[in-house]
């Protein structure tokens, strides 16, 4: 049996050494920056895209309707994304296109279908989630799987 193991793990090893880029586990990260707004797509360690972000914060703010409403922050620290839904419609019946859920009832997602996300200074926010482009927010949801990492800071490191 022990044999058999070793012959198992040695050429384990000399298919990694033969053919690198189909042995190798792509790591993939999502990297979150509050305070600049903004989004990096991280792999094996190197960014590969950086998208503008709207997230939630601390306190209330004005709709676009004129009603001021109470936003919730987003939350910091480490978190893996836990489920995925492209068409997910939240309890009140807002539209969240390519939701990939992180924390609780926290997910990254599309702004809108048929809205560019809002330049800074908009005015409005999100309750924790973090808001993408429709383009950007398909591109994260095809290429993070679930079990994604996502870390949330306030500023770049």
């Amino acid at each position: 049996m022990k044999r058999l193991v070793f012959i198992f793990i040695s050429v384990l090893l000399v298919l990694n050494l033969a053919f690198p880029g189909i042995c190798a586990a792509q790591e993939r990260e999502i990297h979150v920056y509050l305070k600049p707004q903004f989004l990096d797509c991280m792999e094996n360690g190197e960014i590969i895209a950086t998208f503008p972000i709207i997230s939630g914060y601390d306190g209330l703010a004005k709709t676009p309707d004129g009603r001021r409403e109470m936003y919730k922050p987003t939350p910091k620290g480490k978190s893996r994304v836990q489920w995925k839904h492209a068409n997910h419609v939240n309890h009140e019946g807002v539209a969240m296109p390519y939701s990939m859920f992180f924390r609780g009832r926290c997910a990254i997602h599309a702004w809108s279908w048929d809205e560019p996300l809002p330049a800074p200074g908009h005015g409005y926010a999100s309750h924790g989630c973090i808001s993408l482009d429709l383009s950007d927010a398909k591109f994260l949801f095809d290429w993070a799987p679930v079990g994604t990492v996502v870390y949330i800071w306030e500023e770049r490191k």
